[in-house]
């Protein structure tokens, strides 16, 4: 390389010396000896570097044994234990929910087996509250029908009495005969009234209804004309006693026991219109 000190000076070329290749001596080629010392130093080498790597594989392959194998092996059979465990659990598990679900349907059986047994007895012990309520419903009715069959017996012994008295009155007194026959005809009156009455306790309206309506027909044909003189005495007795049979006649099929209390207040009436002897004005002393 040149150095450039002015730009018109010329160039000088200087001439270049040319160096010689430095002269190398053949290399030797190792003898035999050599070759066997580092064939065999190879080996070495290679003997050591596999001794070194299979103990480290060895000692690698224990210590990996020991810290990983070793433990999931571990952790392994106590998953198969705890499995075992878990699988007898749930055996005995099924076990007692089989036994709960058979005696929770024995329980339900038995409950629905005494839910119909109480509906049974429920039933049953209607049945005999109606039974006695019927019971009890006869036994008023037959105190009812006791007691109106003692007061029929009362008034039959009345009109007995009073049939007595008219034929005392036949045989020793001297009563007009037109008075007589009204008295008879109200004794019949009487008689089929009571009949009416004991019909009617019988619960036998078609009989009581007939036996009204004859003894109505009675009152009606003994009652005192309006253009009769002097009136009876006892003629607002007759009217009352017809209008009390015409009131039961009404209720007789719809009102039992309303018919028979009119029945009854017909029937005294007509004791009172019929009264014994004494209490009886005479006609013939009268005219």
């Amino acid at each position: 390389m040149t150095d450039i000190t002015s730009s018109e000076s010329p160039k000088v070329e200087q001439p270049q010396k040319t160096v010689a290749p430095p002269i190398t001596e053949p290399a030797k080629k190792p003898g035999i000896a050599g070759r066997i010392a580092r064939f065999l130093l190879r080996m070495l080498v290679v003997v050591v570097l596999g001794i070194v790597l299979g103990a480290g594989l060895f000692y690698g392959t224990i210590d990996l044994y020991r810290n990983t194998i070793e433990p999931l092996r571990t952790v392994d059979s106590r998953l198969s234990e705890l499995e075992a465990k878990l699988e007898l659990q749930n055996e005995s598990t099924q076990a007692q929910v089989g036994a709960l679900q058979d005696r929770a349907a024995e329980l339900e059986g038995s409950a629905t087996a005494s839910g119909e047994t109480i509906s049974e007895m429920e039933a049953q012990i209607g049945t005999l509250q109606l039974e006695l309520e019927q019971q009890n419903d006869q036994i008023t009715a037959f105190k009812v029908i006791t007691d109106r069959l003692a007061s029929l017996t009362q008034d039959l012994s009345a009109l007995s009495e009073r049939v007595n008295g008219i034929e005392g009155v036949l045989a020793s007194a001297d009563l007009p005969t037109q008075r007589i026959l009204r008295d008879l005809q109200l004794l019949r009156a009487m008689t089929l009234l009571t009949r009416a009455r004991v019909s009617l306790n019988q619960v036998n309206l078609g009989l009581a209804q007939v036996d009204m309506l004859a003894a109505r027909d009675i009152l009606v044909a003994v009652q005192p004309g309006t253009d009769e003189t002097p009136i009876p005495a006892d003629a607002p007795s007759l009217r009352a006693a017809l209008e009390r049979l015409d009131s039961a006649l009404v209720s007789v099929l719809t009102n039992q026991a309303l018919a028979g209390e009119e029945l009854e207040i017909c029937w005294q009436y007509l004791i009172t219109i019929t009264a014994p002897p004494s209490e009886l004005p005479v006609d013939g002393a009268a005219e």
